[in-house]
């Protein structure tokens, strides 16, 4: 049987992964619930502060550490790892937000590119809720150019779409349980559609990248997870213990202010 990692370099990605019991995600759910959708109206977590959740929330900071995760993360990039982004995805009951075909590291100032992305499924994720799709393959076609078309119900920042004809026929539904985890290369021709069901489909994004990575963007902040980082390409973020700090409210405000304007960048697409 293909390793995770054989799989991954010849596809692209690797899933499913099962990362997280019943009763795990049963507690990171709930713990999502409350420290974060009572949260909605917080500046923190608005719009403009959604990246690197981990540097304010300590129970997600140690669900970016799971073992279990890394085990499966390490196979690809190898035994040094940093994260540099965590958040969550959330589709609402019969929305009509969706993802356009598109590439993870475009706008992400990350060179060179060895990064991948863990998705956990916190809900049931299916064709009907708007999993994700992949083209396989599509990993080795280097940067494709994109366009910023901002549509309506894209939850992609600039509503960024790829030039290119994408065949259905081509692309792979991504199903998963919840506590299942796909891996995927931020290089990847990727998507979601709208969540047509009756049930929220919530999803935790976590980018890890490795400590040779730099960033070409501006100075920028990481969290080490896992072996030693002789590079120091970027901050190292402290772990957070109390989210309801000022020390941690302010830290986390200042990085993802940061993020957000390195973002806000026009970065070459080569």
């Amino acid at each position: 049987m293909d390793s995770i990692a054989s799989h991954f370099h010849r596809n692209g990605f690797f899933s499913p992964i099962r990362v997280l019991s019943d009763a795990q995600i049963f507690s990171y759910r709930s713990l999502l619930y409350d420290t974060l959708m009572g949260k909605l109206e917080d500046p923190l977590v608005s719009h403009r502060y959604v990246w690197q959740l981990h540097l304010l929330m300590p129970w997600l900071a140690e669900l970016v550490q799971q073992p279990s995760i890394l085990d499966a993360v390490e196979q690809v990039l190898g035994p040094n790892i940093l994260v540099w982004n965590s958040g969550f995805i959330i589709k609402w009951p019969e929305d009509n937000q969706y993802t356009s075909w598109h590439q993870d590291r475009t706008f992400w100032g990350l060179r060179p590119e060895r990064a991948v992305t863990a998705w956990i499924a916190f809900t049931t994720s299916t064709r009907e809720n708007g999993c994700l799709w992949m083209v396989p393959g599509t990993h080795r076609k280097g940067q494709i150019e994109h366009a910023n078309r901002y549509a309506k119900g894209n939850m992609l920042s600039r509503g960024q779409e790829i030039d290119l004809d994408i065949s259905s026929n081509k692309a792979v539904a991504v199903d998963l349980r919840p506590g299942e985890m796909s891996l995927h290369d931020v290089s990847i021709i990727h998507s979601s559609e709208p969540n047509t069901s009756d049930e929220i489909r919530i999803g935790c994004n976590i980018t890890y990248i490795v400590p040779e990575v730099t960033q070409t963007l501006g100075p920028d902040t990481a969290y080490l997870v896992r072996g030693q980082d002789n590079h120091r390409n970027f901050f190292l973020a402290p772990t957070p213990h109390d989210s309801e700090s000022k020390e941690t409210k302010e830290y986390y405000a200042k990085t993802a202010l940061e993020r957000g304007n390195i973002l806000a960048k026009e970065s070459s697409v080569n």
